[in-house]
């Protein structure tokens, strides 16, 4: 059965020709070829049904076969995509279980990008469709999925066993992921990996961190790690008009400066003061880190015995959560407009 990126050995002819290990089929009725990164050609014999059947591209470029270029007396047609993308995607149709499967991989967006590449260029509609929703799977496109993922985090922070795989392996990274979706049109997962990536430090490197130097404390700590050489100049300057735009919304905020009590408010004098205390508070813990909608959520979900919050009235508790709800609302609403991602602004135009 044909595996990715398969390393059984492969046949040369006495020209530098390789017939594909797996692929090269004694009953195919066709044989593609494609230039490896080492500038040889690699063969492919195949079946017309397998393409042509899920490929209307494939169907039409299989009508024009003739017997004006043959290998090995076989119909053959040149294809101009890198080889080892081919050879994904052949796979992928041969055998479907060998897509990567296993939610929140990390490596998914690296180890799918040439195959949905291909799966888009030539409209293999179905299979993309699989693809491109198994990878949005593991970025939320709600608040409330957001929310989810946090929670879903911290469960698996709290399993994490000394010698077992880090947080970081078991968890989505956002700089494969903006890639992927970059590449392959999928820009609904665009404003919640910008905002992850929002949170992370330079420092915090894919490979870096696995590279046991110092960098590796991160991974140590249950901190998550981007990569971010597949970047563009394009996302970089994204994420820092990001960054910018997320600092001045939520110091600037007029819901965030919940001074004035609630209109049900039973201790006014005493409650304006205690409800300035909670906004420095708010302030406070915001500028010490880089995840504002952590912050209100932390907030949001403080006890009416939580410091701060104890000595205001009933009224103004909820009041005060209920706006912290409402900023967290329209925060997650801006990621679009904050990150400059016009793409996903059309999709909601």
């Amino acid at each position: 059965m044909p595996q990715i990126n398969s390393t059984n050995p492969a046949t040369h002819d006495a020209h530098g020709e390789t017939h594909h290990p797996t692929l090269y089929l004694p009953t195919g009725d066709v044989v593609l070829s494609a230039t490896t990164a080492r500038k040889a050609r690699l063969f492919f014999r195949i079946h017309i049904f397998m393409l042509a059947r899920q490929s209307p591209v494939f169907q039409d470029m299989f009508t024009f076969v003739g017997q004006n270029d043959l290998y090995e007396d076989t119909p053959h047609i040149h294809m101009e995509d890198n080889a080892r993308d081919l050879e994904g995607l052949l796979q992928v149709l041969y055998d479907p279980t060998v897509l990567p499967y296993k939610h929140h991989d990390p490596n998914t967006p690296v180890r799918v990008l040439g195959v949905l590449k291909l799966a888009t260029k030539y409209q293999f509609d179905t299979l993309r469709e699989r693809i491109v929703n198994h990878f949005q799977a593991d970025w939320p496109r709600t608040l409330y999925e957001w929310d989810a993922s946090e929670a879903l985090v911290e469960v698996m922070d709290g399993q994490v066993e000394a010698g077992g795989p880090y947080l970081d392996d078991m968890m989505p990274e956002p700089g494969a992921a903006i890639q992927l979706a970059r590449q392959c049109d999928i820009p609904q997962i665009l404003p919640a990996a910008f905002y992850h990536l929002s949170r992370l430090s330079m420092k915090q490197d894919w490979d870096e961190c696995r590279n046991g130097g110092e960098a590796s404390v991160y991974l140590v700590s249950s901190e998550r790690t981007a990569r971010w050489y597949l970047l563009s100049r394009e996302d970089f300057r994204c994420l820092l008009a990001g960054r910018e735009a997320l600092h001045q919304f939520v110091l600037e905020s007029p819901q965030l400066r919940i001074i004035e009590p609630s209109q049900h408010c039973l201790f006014p004098a005493n409650c304006r003061h205690r409800r300035v205390d909670v906004w420095k508070m708010l302030e406070v813990d915001y500028l010490k880190g880089t995840d504002p909608l952590g912050t209100l959520r932390k907030y949001c979900a403080s006890k009416y015995s939580d410091k701060g919050f104890k000595e205001l009235c009933a009224e103004c508790y909820q009041d005060i959560r209920a706006q912290l709800r409402e900023v967290r609302v329209k925060l997650w609403n801006r990621l679009p407009e904050f990150f400059s991602l016009s793409e996903v602004h059309n999709l909601h135009s």
